[in-house]
């Protein structure tokens, strides 16, 4: 999905990202569990010099007890309306 046009498939490939690009420096990422349309989701916060800053909402797909996809929203102006 534009503009950030990215695909992963299977664990290892979803886990190596994170660990590389999105993960890879502790504490820059605050994530608060929240729902979105009864679906399990994060507010997700970054860490911009001394403070938190909204960056968007991340909402995962479960099938049984398996995460089936995680759909990522990067637009700060949603995290509004999921913060509890």
């Amino acid at each position: 999905m534009p503009p950030i046009p990215t695909w992963f498939a299977g664990r290892d490939a979803v886990a190596g990202f994170l660990a590389t690009r999105a993960l890879h420096t502790p504490g820059n990422w605050r994530i608060i569990a929240t729902r979105a349309n009864g679906q399990a989701a994060f507010v997700i916060y970054e860490r911009q010099a001394d403070r938190y800053v909204a960056h968007g909402v991340n909402v995962l797909t479960i099938i049984g007890r398996r995460i089936a996809r995680i759909t990522l929203f990067n637009d700060s102006d949603l995290v509004p309306y999921f913060e509890r």
